[in-house]
């Protein structure tokens, strides 16, 4: 049984997808410079998409969508393949603060609105595994703080027992010492750390081009809207996309 924020009854954590609200010319603009704005609105969609599918499965967990919206609306984001993967989402606006405060206050949420532990999962990786999600939430049962680590040297999960502030200050945001930095910050404060399996970012064109060599090898379906943006085949795609070989199309 869901209440009517669509949180589940019985639920004791949280899952936050973290990320922006998909708008035309606003999101994943160094991407855009090369796919172009239409087409790059409909990967993002994808990616989150994706990444809600995994936060909505699993167990005793509510899943938050605490995203960067545009104006004042709070709605679901759209499903490039026609799913719902938001139906049990509650959706929260981030604060208009510098990243590193608004990852820390989205973290924040479900710890202070009584679900431990809780987990902060990126929307730029959507080859995350569930196994992995499944992973961090067990490995809080013995550690203060986990860590996804990103192959570009962040992170694209971190998740804890209760808030630890001193996690995001002082961290130099958006280089390759993000997750080393934060797992500094932790031993400083005494903190105990796990590490689950690392993941991909896809931020420019040649994490896209990687991307594109890694899917078309692989033939699982962890990422269906994805692997349906980089097939060319999803509805209003203009034209752009990525071949096997990573060159567009």
């Amino acid at each position: 049984m869901e209440t009517q924020t669509g949180e589940r009854e019985g639920a004791t954590r949280g899952a936050v997808l973290f990320g922006r609200y998909p708008v035309l010319g606003s999101c994943k603009t160094r991407l855009a410079a090369d796919l172009g704005e239409a087409d790059t609105f409909l990967l993002y969609q994808a990616f989150l998409a994706d990444t809600a599918r995994k936060l909505d499965s699993l167990p005793r967990t509510v899943p938050l969508g605490i995203l960067a919206f545009p104006d004042g609306r709070t709605q679901s984001p759209p499903d490039p393949i026609g799913g719902n993967p938001f139906r049990r989402f509650r959706m929260i606006r981030q604060p208009d603060l510098p990243f590193g405060d608004r990852l820390a206050q989205a973290i924040r949420w479900p710890l202070a609105n009584g679900f431990s532990p809780a987990i902060l999962v990126s929307a730029d990786s959507p080859e995350i595994r569930e196994s992995d999600l499944m992973s961090a939430f067990d490995r809080l049962a013995s550690s203060d703080v986990v860590l996804g680590p990103a192959e570009d040297g962040g992170y694209y999960l971190i998740g804890m027992n209760r808030f630890h502030p001193g996690l995001f200050k002082g961290i130099t945001w958006s280089t390759s010492t993000v997750a080393e930095e934060t797992a500094a910050a932790a031993r400083s404060l005494g903190l105990t750390l796990s590490v689950v399996g690392s993941c991909h970012d896809v931020d420019v064109i040649e994490d896209l081009a990687d991307l594109a060599r890694r899917r078309s090898a692989s033939r699982d379906r962890i990422c269906p809207a994805t692997d349906a943006w980089l097939a060319g085949t999803l509805p209003g795609q203009v034209r752009r996309r990525i071949g096997a070989d990573g060159g567009l199309l």
